[in-house]
């Protein structure tokens, strides 16, 4: 009875930590949609104002026989335009980046690398994509990207990462994608990492279109996440 008492208290804790981590992850998701709402409006919002008042004044120079003045308003647009249409887009690739709707999943990889070494020139990077487009059902290609996006920011949040390795295979029908990063000690990072809302989240992500998360350690101080989908899961996406 007291060892079934302990399971009982055991399960407890455990729904409890689920929810509190539950509860952080809506948190951050409220903290980036006023972040995205934050730079609309206090960025390019401002700036549109800005477009109006200039614009108008324009138009009543044009009025007052003042073409010259108004030409030279309308010509000091242009540059904070050209910076709010780049901010725009900034905002725009953070939320979904059109490249993946243009060009598809494996140029997206590429170009999500590309960025990553003009920013983190110091890392070591090594990717191996080993699939095919249709490999990937089109539901699906989002959330992988999205996975990728959040195992790699997880695995840089350790000040100790030196590296970060992309692997993305196919294996008896069963996608896999890993990502890898050599951590100063593995197993502490890997145990920390275990309690994130980052890692819920990805797992979140996996669950939700039918795969599966884990967190490992492998050899030479190597934290990996890897997600996979079954061939019985991406059949189900397959015909979507």
């Amino acid at each position: 009875m007291a060892t079934e008492g302990h399971g009982h208290h055991g399960e407890r804790r455990s729904d409890q930590r689920l929810r509190l981590m539950f509860a952080q992850l809506l948190d951050e998701q409220e903290h980036d949609r006023q972040r995205i709402a934050t730079e609309l409006h206090g960025g390019i919002g401002q700036v549109m104002s800005l477009v109006k008042i200039t614009l108008e004044a324009a138009a009543a120079q044009i009025e007052g026989g003042s073409a010259d003045k108004a030409e030279q308003s309308i010509r000091w647009l242009i540059p904070i335009v050209v910076d709010s249409l780049s901010e725009l887009r900034r905002i725009s690739t953070d939320l979904r980046p059109s490249i993946l709707d243009d060009l598809g999943l494996l140029a997206t990889l590429t170009w999500f690398f590309r960025r990553l070494e003009k920013s983190r020139p110091d890392l070591k990077i090594e990717r191996d994509v080993h699939i095919e487009e249709e490999d990937v059902p089109a539901v699906l290609r989002i959330t992988l990207f999205r996975i990728l996006q959040e195992a790699v920011a997880l695995l840089l949040k350790e000040d100790s990462a030196t590296s970060i390795t992309l692997d993305v295979h196919t294996v008896g029908g069963m996608l896999v994608l890993e990502v890898s990063s050599c951590v100063g000690d593995a197993a502490v990072v890997a145990e920390q990492l275990q309690e994130s809302i980052d890692l819920l989240s990805i797992r979140e992500r996996a669950i939700l279109y039918g795969g599966k998360c884990k967190l490992s350690v492998e050899e030479g101080n190597e934290a990996q996440i890897r997600v996979s989908w079954s061939a019985k899961a991406l059949a189900t996406f397959a015909v979507r």
